[in-house]
């Protein structure tokens, strides 16, 4: 079953740890310094867990059992976003569509977040007569990579052929298709761009090994979810490579950024070029917006290829 709680405390002047335990194994949580709320959504568990924590604290349980919870301001949030077998997005349309770029976003950072679930608003690219997919990571406390959603499925399947149709409907192929993403979005563009041809590649701040990523920082907790439902980590570093292989693919990469690249900085492949940045992990995608618009203009060149505003 799922388990969702929210635990309030004073103003936390550190990050401070959660433990739920729910008879079987430990999950372990963070608390960020600075919040004085701590919500997390859709823990798997066993049984009704106990949660602790070492400083003086009011804990809520906002739902167990085996339905999905929502926040209300995720619910607001989301109000005009598409759902479709439990995939999130956002459709934007500029002009008369005659390239597509689908976008997906990076963690909102660890702790409890009353709306963890972001989107990378494709629309912001600001470009002319294009159709944008901007798809959200809805599962587990801050997303799973779209290794899994709540219940140990696969959600890659559903958001390709959410893709699919679309692009069909606006009479579009793989081949006018940018796939972008950051962070965490950028390893799931790796997995949805498997499922694609001859679309363009872009991926900032990629991690060529999820599992160790996820085992050695503040997102334990989705290893232990995945563990608990038999879900393995994929292969990043060979999906990256079977992807810059077969087609366009540009690699923005933070420079000290070794628990991400995992010393992979100098890899060559075919269709393979890659972007050495200065800026940290989560930045990288802020830091080269311009030259990413650049890259998909020369991609898919229209008259027209900038636009003032997005509605």
């Amino acid at each position: 079953m799922l388990f969702s709680f929210e635990m309030s405390t004073k103003k936390l002047e550190m990050n401070q740890a959660i433990v739920v335990n729910d008879g079987g194994r430990e999950i372990h949580f963070l608390a960020r310094k600075g919040d004085n709320q701590h919500i997390f959504t859709n823990v798997p568990v066993t049984a009704m867990p106990i949660v602790s924590m070492a400083l003086p604290h009011t804990l809520t349980v906002l739902s167990v059992g085996a339905d999905k919870y929502v926040t209300p301001l995720q619910e607001r949030l989301d109000a005009n976003a598409c759902n479709e077998n439990n995939v999130r997005y956002r459709i934007g349309v500029q002009g008369k569509p005659k390239r597509a770029v689908i976008t997906f976003a990076h963690y909102k950072g660890f702790g409890g977040w009353p709306a963890p679930y972001t989107v990378l608003d494709a629309t912001k690219l600001a470009l002319a007569d294009t159709l944008y997919i901007s798809v959200q990571d809805p599962y587990f406390t801050a997303g799973s990579y779209f290794i899994s959603d709540d219940y140990g499925n696969d959600p890659v399947p559903a958001i390709v052929a959410v893709i699919s149709r679309t692009l069909e409907e606006y009479g579009l192929s793989s081949s006018d298709v940018t796939i972008l993403g950051s962070s965490k979005g950028a390893n799931i563009a790796g997995l949805v761009s498997q499922f694609f041809e001859d679309n363009q590649l872009i991926l900032c701040a990629y991690s060529m090994d999820i599992e160790y990523r996820v085992r050695n920082t503040p997102f334990r907790h989705l290893a232990s979810a995945l563990d608990f439902l038999g879900v393995s980590f994929p292969d990043a570093l060979s999906v990256f490579q079977k992807e810059a292989r077969r087609k366009e693919t540009h690699w923005f990469y933070a420079i000290r950024d070794d628990l991400a690249n995992q010393g992979q900085e100098y890899m060559t492949a075919d269709q393979l070029t890659t972007y050495p940045s200065q800026a940290s992990h989560s930045n990288v995608i802020v830091e080269h917006w311009d030259e990413i618009r650049t890259l998909i203009d020369r991609r898919h060149p229209v008259l027209d290829t900038r636009v003032e505003s997005v509605r």
